[in-house]
């Protein structure tokens, strides 16, 4: 196998680490807006800024998905 070969094989499993990463960090998002609505006061404060870190860890996984992408 040449390193070219191994190199697209490690990136392969890159990208579809993250996009399983990717979903699963939406289905806590989802959640968490769930249970964010059923809260109030600094319950749902704190909901609030775990799924914005979410969120946050989302847009970072996607960006690198691009670069693997290209």
């Amino acid at each position: 196998m040449k390193l070219q070969d191994k190199i697209d094989a490690q990136k392969e499993l890159a990208y579809e680490t993250l996009t399983q990463a990717m979903g699963a960090l939406q289905k806590v998002v989802n959640y968490q807006r769930e249970l964010e609505a059923s809260l109030t006061g600094p319950e749902r404060s704190k909901v609030f800024l775990e799924k914005r870190e979410a969120m946050k860890q989302i847009q970072e996984i996607s960006v690198i998905v691009e670069k693997l992408e290209q």
